[in-house]
């Protein structure tokens, strides 16, 4: 018995005609119930255990500080766009693992069956010993060849991978200009902030104790002027 390998079992009108139609999954299996749209447009109902931030305190905050909860909150959009652009990622390498198993498997299988079907020509092949035991199956969908469906997958998830990569990031003109002087960066600002820590210790003890001992001598006080001859 011959073998064939498609792209579509569509193309087979016998196998078609057996083929089950997809029902359309319903709102209860592959949607949550509890969570709905207010008459605002906001969603309500997502439990605890999933929500990012708390409504009760980010309310406090933007009441107090809303500039803060404006940061916080674009902070938290290029968190999730990062975590977006990850899981597509994830998703591609996955697929893209698994279309290369499976063609490997299916070239295995199609080999190994025109051996058996060689080996059992005399007793008709094997669809004709299992003819009483079910369907032969005599097609593999070929959706990991160049025109299947797991390769278009996998090509639509590159694309989208790179069209968000090239609308993220933010255009810094020191990367652009001083990228070469990116590794020395961190350290001179770990220094500018000692140096800074540092000059700030000095500006408060010229500007503020300095002035302060200086009218307490003058006032007399025998023991601001002992501690100012020990300094």
């Amino acid at each position: 018995m011959g073998f064939h390998i498609v792209s579509d079992p569509e193309e087979i009108p016998n196998i078609s005609s057996r083929r089950r139609k997809r029902e359309v999954p319903s709102p209860q299996g592959s949607l949550d119930p509890h969570v709905y749209i207010d008459a605002i447009g906001v969603p309500r109902g997502v439990p605890d255990e999933f929500k990012a931030r708390d409504q009760v305190k980010a309310g406090f905050e933007s009441f107090l500080a809303p500039l803060v909860t404006i940061n916080k909150n674009v902070d938290w959009i290029n968190y999730l766009y990062y975590n977006q652009q990850r899981f597509v990622n994830y998703t591609r390498e996955a697929l893209q693992g698994l279309a290369d198993q499976l063609q490997s498997t299916s070239i295995m299988t199609f080999q190994n069956r025109m051996a058996l079907d060689m080996i059992l020509a005399e007793k008709g092949g094997v669809c004709k010993m299992i003819e009483g035991t079910g369907t032969c199956c005599t097609y593999i969908p070929d959706n990991v060849g160049p025109n299947g469906k797991v390769t278009r997958a996998i090509k639509k998830l590159t694309e989208l991978s790179e069209e968000m990569k090239r609308n993220s990031g933010i255009d810094n003109p020191w990367d652009q200009y001083f990228g070469w002087f990116k590794g020395w960066r961190q350290a001179l600002i770990q220094l500018g902030i000692i140096l800074l820590l540092i000059v700030l210790c000095i500006a408060v003890i010229v500007y503020c104790l300095m002035p302060c001992l200086k009218r307490m001598m003058a006032k007399g006080n025998p023991t601001t002027m002992m501690y100012m001859i020990i300094l």
